[in-house]
């Protein structure tokens, strides 16, 4: 093994700079386009999240006065959920957090749940319950074998993590159901301006349903109601908004990778011309000497994958006491990055062929 060790790292700089050039190919592939996998796959649990029908009603009001206790009374169908500018103080983040509450729930819910469930009325009725997204869940504190957060300076205990298998876009939610909160945070949120209201049904056609409108407008018959239905899912946005950028990002930085692991193999080659003289006089053939250079620039693109997946494992136990990730590398990305990779090896091959076949590299004078 060390003497395996010793042939590859015999010219240590170059192989070191190659290694160098390899890891930021490397972290393109692997970065950059994982990057955009997530981008797509948060779009994605985001179109899931829509549900077929849904009305959204959009409230000023200035006369404080508790619209979301009221607004979903008597609603038997479909879901209404309160959104919006609507934010609560989290003591143990120290700051603000956007928030959503459900007013009424007459079916399933789009939060996918790690553990735990949404606060609900039949099980959470009366107690300061709320669920939270894998990044806010950060912050709980355990008593007693249960997880608590402090909201607007109560303690609420956290019923339910919610997160996606495949992207971040429900990792920053804080969501609360108005029978399983406190009076003052509900006195906090009718002190706002504006109210979003959103009630949709992936069952019913719920574009009959006025009770929303008419609860608000009980409580408050001087807002301002603004109102709109839609009855699909809406489409994706991101390949529009990110494709061609991306991709002249990744090309940009694969091309100065790529010219940069030339000029390396072209300074190896020259480092190497008294040893390639050598092995020419002792009857090594062009093809034995190509493979051999071609041998040692894979072992070391071999071991700059190594590196790169040890220092990745890492870097995730590190950061997040998990691997995070690795289920957006997909079968086709890391084709791709094999084929780029054998591409680099090929063109890297290029000079130190030519210079072989040419015979400068056993010049008598170089020995």
């Amino acid at each position: 093994m060390r003497k395996i060790f010793n042939k590859i790292f015999r010219y240590r700089l170059v192989s070191i700079y190659f290694i160098l050039s390899q890891l930021v190919i490397l972290t393109a592939i692997f970065g950059v386009l994982n990057t955009i996998n997530k981008a797509y796959a948060k779009e994605n649990d985001r179109l899931k999240a829509l549900a077929k029908n849904r009305i959204e009603l959009n409230i000023d009001t200035f006369a404080k006065k508790d619209i979301l206790s009221y607004a979903a009374v008597n609603v038997d169908v479909g879901n209404v959920l309160a959104q919006g500018r609507m934010s609560v103080e989290v003591a143990q983040i120290g700051s603000t957090n956007r928030c959503e509450v459900l007013l009424a729930v007459n079916e399933s819910t789009p939060y996918p749940m790690i553990r735990g469930h949404i606060p609900d009325k039949e099980t959470d009725n009366g107690r300061n319950c709320v669920a939270l997204g894998r990044d806010k869940y950060r912050y709980v504190y355990n008593r007693d074998g249960k997880d608590y957060i402090t909201l607007g300076q109560e303690e609420y205990e956290v019923v339910g993590v919610i997160g996606s298998p495949v992207s971040d876009y429900w990792d920053y939610k804080i969501v609360l159901n108005i029978d399983c909160m406190s009076d003052s945070l509900k006195q906090s949120f009718s002190s706002l301006s504006n109210i979003s209201l959103t009630v949709y049904s992936n069952k019913e056609d719920i574009m009959g349903i006025y009770k929303v409108y008419s609860n608000v407008v009980n409580v408050d018959n001087t807002c301002n109601i603004v109102s709109y239905s839609k009855k699909d899912t809406g489409e994706s946005t991101v390949s529009e908004t990110l494709q061609k950028e991306n991709i002249k990002t990744n090309v940009m930085v694969y091309t100065f990778c790529l010219i940069n692991s030339i000029i390396i193999s072209i300074f190896w080659t020259v480092q190497r011309k008294k040893e390639l003289a050598i092995k020419r006089v002792f009857g090594f053939s062009n093809i034995r000497m190509i493979a051999d250079i071609a041998v040692n620039l894979l072992l070391l693109m071999i071991i700059t994958v190594i590196m790169y997946f040890v220092g990745y494992v890492l870097y995730s136990f590190i950061r997040y006491s998990t691997i995070q990730g690795m289920g957006l590398w997909s079968v086709k990305l890391i084709l791709l990055a094999v084929g780029l990779f054998l591409i680099t090896l090929v063109i890297a091959m290029i000079y130190p062929v030519v210079d072989i076949y040419r015979g400068q590299a056993y010049d008598n004078k170089n020995i």
